[in-house]
């Protein structure tokens, strides 16, 4: 019996190269992707459902959950930020990263008040 019309099985060499494409191809969208993201505009939004929650229809909840951050002493006001930032896809290592938090941001977010963060963060949704 001969083989002709059936398909044998792929190898594991031609596997492996498959999934290398799809990897590559993954890695270059999320880098398009990540070049074209206003980092600043990303990080705001991530605050602002930070302190919001559509659950929660409690207007002091926002200015309960910014206390939490921004009454801290300023070290740890920027440390809260960037951990906030870091679990929702924010790195603060690896110069050069298209998603490394932007500095100059973080110290304009950290030196606010309770109040003005939601002030700054809440009121520009309505």
């Amino acid at each position: 019996m001969s083989n002709r019309g059936q398909r044998l099985p792929q190898t594991l060499k031609e596997i492996t190269a498959i999934v290398r494409a799809a990897h590559k191809l993954v890695e270059r969208i999320d880098g398009a992707l990540l070049q074209a993201l206003d980092l600043t505009t990303y990080l705001t939004t991530v605050l602002q459902q930070h302190l919001t929650n559509d659950e929660d229809t409690n207007p002091k909840s926002a200015m309960i959950r910014a206390g939490k951050v921004w009454s801290k002493a300023p070290d740890r006001r920027r440390s809260a930020i960037v951990q906030i930032a870091c679990n929702n896809g924010f790195t603060d290592y690896c110069d050069g990263a298209p998603n490394k938090l932007p500095e100059s941001a973080i110290e304009t977010l950290a030196d606010m008040s309770p109040a003005e963060a939601v002030a700054k963060l809440i009121s520009p949704r309505s």
